[in-house]
Order: structure tokens, then C-alpha cells, then sequence
């Protein structure tokens, strides 16, 4: 949350503050990117560093994997206009995807 903060008023020191609610936006969707980077990084080693084959192998497609979310964030994120409004509404819908499938999953298991 520190970087999703600092991100924050290095975009506000460059652009300035004419909109509050584009602001706010762009709040929650930086802070809500930082997490999610840093839950699929910290869920997925959990899963992959207990299994010694999949140590070095997953660590590297974790890391990956937030590094190319994050890099799709920010492109998307300075591209402007609409795409930047996609860029700061990708983590929620990241999240509600994942809690989906997680409610999928769950429900999979106690039928069978």
C-alpha cells in the first residue's frame, strides 16, 4: 500500500488534483493492484513452495505474472480515456473473478 500511496502523489504532483472523483478512482484502483499483485504472489507461494520441483519453476511464473499485471495496469493506466478507467477497474474485477472461482471450487468439493 506504501507504493500504491507514493504512485499516488507522484501522479498527483505531475498531473495536479482538477478532479476529486477521477482521483478517488484512481485511488482504490492503484491500492487495489498493489494487493492483488502481492496476493498472487503470496498465495501462489504457498502452493508452490511446500513441492521442492516447483520451487524455482513457480517462483519465477509467480513473479511473472505480477510483473505482467502490473505492466498491462500501467500501460493501460497511461494510455488515457476510457482505457484508463479498464486500467483501475481490472484489480476488482480480478478479485471478483478469483472469489468466483474460489465459490466454484469450494462448492465442487463438498458435493463430490
Amino acid at each position: 500500500m506504501g507504493f500504491a500511496t507514493f504512485e499516488n502523489v507522484c501522479y498527483l504532483i505531475e498531473n495536479g488534483a482538477g478532479d476529486h472523483g477521477f482521483l478517488l478512482i484512481r485511488g482504490f484502483g492503484t491500492g487495489a493492484m498493489h494487493i492483488m499483485c502481492a496476493a498472487i504472489v503470496g498465495h501462489g507461494m504457498v502452493y508452490v513452495w511446500p513441492r521442492g520441483a516447483l520451487r524455482a519453476a513457480g517462483t519465477c511464473a509467480l513473479l511473472g505474472t505480477a510483473v505482467v499485471f502490473h505492466g498491462v495496469y500501467n500501460l493501460l493506466a497511461a494510455y488515457g480515456g476510457r482505457a484508463q478507467y479498464v486500467a483501475y477497474a481490472l484489480p476488482l474485477l480480478l478479485l471478483a473473478a478469483g472469489y468466483a472461482a474460489r465459490r466454484l471450487c469450494a462448492g465442487r468439493t463438498k458435493t463430490e
